[in-house]
């Protein structure tokens, strides 16, 4: 039997064929520099979003005619789809992963130092001295 990537790996240890982890992975990238990251990130589900949505009266009419005259056939086209969708996303998530460390590596944002934002050093007391 076939293991979808919702199906398989364990929090346990890394798994490159777990759904889990392509997204907790993502999350964790974003945690480097979240200010550049949820904007990649935003990005990217907003263009599946935006197809997803685009498409699904399209789907359930197709969906609802084929269950008219063949329910089985129907629900292995819904299964199938929604599979599809799925396996897109958590794919594209890898991809994003790999992506997020090369921009967001050693606090560089692609290639270039952007160190803490202002408000940041402001509040911990960055470059002031301290008198005893």
């Amino acid at each position: 039997m076939f293991l979808t990537p919702f199906q398989s790996g364990s929090k346990d240890f890394f798994d490159r064929s777990s759904a889990w982890w392509a997204f907790n992975h993502v999350s964790n990238l974003a945690d480097l520099r979240f200010d550049v990251a949820i904007e990649i990130i935003k990005e990217e589900y907003t263009k599946f979003e935006t197809e997803f949505l685009t498409n699904q009266p399209l789907i359930e009419k197709v969906a609802l005619d084929l269950y008219k005259s063949n329910p089985e056939a129907a629900i292995d086209f819904i299964t199938n789809y929604s599979n599809g969708l799925a396996n897109r996303v958590v794919d594209r998530w890898w991809k994003l992963a790999d992506e997020l460390i090369y921009t967001l590596n050693d606090g560089y944002v692609n290639g270039r130092s952007v160190g803490y934002p202002t408000w940041w050093l402001e509040a911990v007391g960055y470059g002031e001295t301290t008198r005893r």
